[in-house]
């Protein structure tokens, strides 16, 4: 089953071309060693980076503050519902720690979306199924969207039957104005290691 389409990004009604926030997280990035090939239209960046040895990422943000990161991992350990909960833990935070709830293993039964969501349901965090139909075909797509109802602002990630993540916020309210956080929250994730889980990410909220 393929990935259910993503809704297109909210109309830009504030002023800005967010050329700055894209320079920001670019720099960001080199910085913690990765490289970054951007492409503009209009007020929306695409930022994608090359040398993430563990999956193909890319960013894309406009002026307003809107931001989505999508990420494809290898196939592998690092694409199971294990590494795939600890990677949403560290984006969204967790209000329940990982010692006292059950973990991916209880679920082992489940298909990948189920196992990460019903994990991460059991840390406190909110799950509900996305749904899209194909009325010309006669196909249904669904993902899971996975957000935090003690840190709303940090927006919300979907995952989807192949273990494809994307991760919308606003970047504004997310992180006090500061686009360069939105890199360094997903550094550590690019620099796991192909084949690895992301042994550097927090399986707990700070």
């Amino acid at each position: 089953m393929t990935q259910a389409p993503l809704p297109a990004p909210p109309p830009c009604t504030a002023s800005g071309s967010g050329t700055e926030p894209a320079q920001t997280i670019t720099r960001r990035l080199a910085t913690a060693g990765f490289g970054v090939h951007g492409t503009r239209w209009r007020d929306r960046h695409e930022l994608t980076v090359l040398n993430a040895t563990a999956a193909r990422s890319c960013l894309t943000l406009t002026g307003c503050g809107w931001a989505r990161w999508h990420y494809e991992p290898a196939p592998g350990p690092g694409a199971d519902a294990a590494t795939l909960a600890a990677i949403i833990v560290h984006i969204l935070g967790a209000p329940h720690m990982a010692d006292s709830t059950t973990g991916v293993d209880a679920y082992r039964a489940f298909p990948l979306k189920g196992a990460v969501g019903r994990c991460l349901q059991d840390r406190g965090l909110t799950v509900t199924l996305r749904v899209c139909e194909d009325w010309e075909s006669f196909e249904a797509t669904t993902d899971i969207e996975v957000s935090s109802p003690a840190r709303p602002w940090l927006g919300a990630v979907r995952l989807a039957d192949n273990g494809y993540l994307d991760w919308e916020c606003d970047y504004r309210a997310a992180f006090h104005g500061d686009p360069g956080q939105l890199a360094d929250m997903i550094a550590p994730i690019l620099r796991a290691h192909p084949g690895t889980r992301p042994r550097r990410i927090p399986l707990t909220a700070s």
